[in-house]
């Protein structure tokens, strides 16, 4: 048989070769440097979550060992010298030897093991007279509607303890979630907030605006008809105020199903849209809002002027133009859409699901990260004999069978290497979904037990065409093992199942027609 020529080695060469480069450069490559996940309030160092710091005095930081030693000898007060994203930073130390940023490892693309295995990280939160029932469900909460993986919370010693293998993320999960729909607008050339059909006369007086007897200045705040408007700039001839429209409370109902990614081939972004449906008196309080806009036109289209801006934790999501229909939301629209661009489909996604799960979950009040430590798995040192033992029980088994009832070795050989074929293949996969998707499959402890069971249902290699009898309960087997891995995948066994359903449809797919043909050349 020419191996070349038949689809089915072709396609298991493939799949061994994707699945060591794959493992390859997840187990070799690795990225330098430590992100910031939070910044201490009494720092002073001008960062945000997600910042990557790969200098610190001098220091090379390639990991967290580097960013302490970088630490260690700074004084309170004293400037620090950094690289922060690639250029140069710095900032004010919090206190002697410590910069007031808490930080992690730069998450790489490093194979990612269960916690069993691998190990992981435990993060305490501390808060301050809040109702830990509350604040603890809405953690767990979040936890789920983000879908970590090998995540988990709980409370000890008026501390919140959250154990994860993705500590970058831990800022989704203790946000505050405030979440604000406002409405940006310039006022030029006139001296009145106009709501609804109200006016509410102004004048600009040294920087500042006087309105209802009372003087604001920008950064400030004030209220027209219980309404909130914050003053944003000032200056001789205008104003720029947003007009807050809707908060977390006028969240009525977060219309996941409805919610999409997809490509906007006018910004050349991918879209992330969140369907809201919001109060009554969040929309009348719109419509009032609306209605004091003129109409102006972008492009050939007409629109308000004005700009339907959200923010989360006072960051702002987007800026989005708001078209002529939406004057009349109090009326027709019944929900609004949290709109968002990203470069990437993924990054779409996953912002889309971050702000979908702080949305459902709802707010937290202020958490402070008092303390990260890592640990390492429970059965990191046995974990290697638990696996390869029953392996190579399996292969000495099958090696031992074809010789002693089907007298010929080959067979057995084939038979192991076809085997052994499956399970680089499997772990290949696993690989590359980690690689593709935020969440990928996780190598652990089910996972390893499904490709250990997967492997010892390889003796039907060698019965495929000499018992027919075994056989056929062997497929009764095989059927009752696929509705068994089915059911797992809802549960905490899903690597189990997973394994066992890719090697199932694998082997039937590939390596037991290669077999049965390696087999006619013996």
């Amino acid at each position: 048989m020419k191996l070349l020529k038949n689809l089915r080695f072709v396609f298991l060469l493939l799949c061994l070769l994707s699945s060591f480069y794959f493992l390859g450069s997840s187990l070799f490559a690795r990225n330098f440097g430590v992100v910031i996940i939070d910044v201490a309030k009494d720092g002073k160092c001008n960062f945000k979550s997600g910042d990557v710091i790969t200098s610190v005095s001098g220091v090379e930081v390639k990991n967290i060992e580097d960013f302490k030693i970088g630490e260690k000898n700074i004084k309170s007060g004293e400037y620090v010298a950094m690289v922060v994203n690639g250029g140069p930073g710095g900032c004010i130390a919090a206190r002697d030897s410590y910069l007031g940023l808490d930080v992690v490892e730069l998450p790489s693309n490093k194979f990612k093991l269960g916690m069993n295995i691998g190990g992981g990280s435990e993060i305490s939160i501390g808060l301050k007279n809040e109702n830990l029932e509350k604040v603890i469900k809405i953690v767990d909460d979040r936890i789920k509607f983000l879908g970590l993986p090998e995540t988990s919370a709980s409370v000890s010693d008026s501390l919140i303890k959250i154990r994860t293998i993705e500590v970058e993320k831990i800022k989704s999960i203790i946000a505050n979630g405030n979440f604000e729909g406002k409405v940006w607008r310039e006022i030029k050339g006139e001296n009145e907030i106009k709501i609804g059909n109200a006016n509410y006369p102004f004048e600009v007086v040294d920087e500042k605006i006087k309105i209802n007897n009372s003087i604001y200045g920008e950064g400030q705040s004030f209220l027209l008809e219980d309404i909130r408007f914050d003053l944003i700039n000032v200056t001789n001839n205008s104003i720029t105020i947003e007009t807050v429209t809707f908060t977390n409370e006028d969240i009525l109902n977060v219309l996941s199903s409805y919610g999409y990614v997809s490509y906007n081939s006018g910004i050349r972004a991918y879209e992330f849209n969140i369907p809201l449906e919001i109060s009554n008196q969040s929309l009348e309080r719109f419509g009032k809002i609306l209605k004091g806009l003129k109409t102006s036109f972008i492009g050939n289209q007409p629109a308000l002027d004005g700009y339907l801006v959200y923010y989360m934790d006072g960051k702002r999501i987007n800026s989005l133009n708001i078209p002529i229909p939406y004057e009349w939301v109090g009326k027709e629209i019944k929900n609004m859409p949290v709109i968002g661009f990203e470069k990437s489909q993924q990054e779409a996604l996953d912002e889309k699901i971050k702000i979908q799960a702080i949305l459902e979950s709802g707010k937290l009040p202020d958490l402070e990260i008092v303390g990260i430590k890592h640990f390492e798995g429970d059965i990191k040192g046995v974990i290697e004999w638990v696996t390869l033992l029953p392996l190579s029980a399996i292969i000495i088994s099958i090696l031992l069978l074809s010789f002693v009832r089907y007298k010929n070795i080959k067979l057995g050989l084939y038979a192991s290497l076809l085997i052994l074929a499956e399970a680089v293949c499997i772990v290949g996969i696993i690989a590359i979904t980690q690689r593709v998707f935020a969440h990928g499959w996780i190598l652990d402890v089910f996972s390893i037990i499904g490709l250990i069971v997967l492997m010892g249902s390889g003796i039907e290699f060698l019965i495929y065409s000499k018992d027919r009898k075994i056989m056929r309960f062997l497929k009764f087997f095989e059927i009752g093992l696929v509705v068994f891995s089915l059911l797992t995948l809802f549960t905490s066994w899903r690597g189990l199942g997973l394994a066992i359903i890719v090697g199932i449809f694998m082997r039937n797919l590939i390596t037991k027609g290669l077999y049965s043909e390696l087999e006619k050349t013996t």
